[in-house]
């Protein structure tokens, strides 16, 4: 592919592959996030089935410290806002990540049809 429409067509693809590689990450990142918040569910579920006179134990390193049931629903509850702000970050750019894979596939595609008319057209003079 020494021609100026083989080099485009080969310069659309290899940015076709790095966006895809792009949104495979974030598909990735999405369900890591997803398993996170469903976690931290359960462990609310849990904490909204205890006392306030419950001993709780939190991690800290590798020290399990005592805690107040409201401390640890505070937490909790903290980590679920911030896991869902993650979540909707990660879905807008994936979202606009698969917009951006659409047209880059349109333009591989155009790049490969002027690519291909250019080669019928050396060969047909050739012959």
């Amino acid at each position: 592919m020494s021609s100026a429409s083989g080099e485009r067509f080969q310069k659309a693809h290899e940015k076709l592959q790095n966006i895809e590689q792009c949104f495979t990450k974030l598909a990735t990142d999405r369900e890591t996030l997803i398993a996170q918040f469903n976690e931290n569910k359960l462990v609310k579920n849990e904490l909204a089935k205890m006392g306030e006179d419950s001993t709780i134990y939190k991690r800290t390193g590798s020290v399990l410290a005592t805690t107040s049931v409201e401390e640890a629903r505070s937490d909790v509850n903290s980590r679920i806002e911030r896991i869902e702000t993650s979540l909707d970050s990660v879905q807008e750019k994936i979202t606009n990540t698969e917009q951006e894979l659409k047209a880059q596939r349109e333009a591989v595609l155009a790049a490969r049809q002027e690519f291909d008319k250019e080669k019928a057209r050396r060969e047909a003079r050739s012959q």
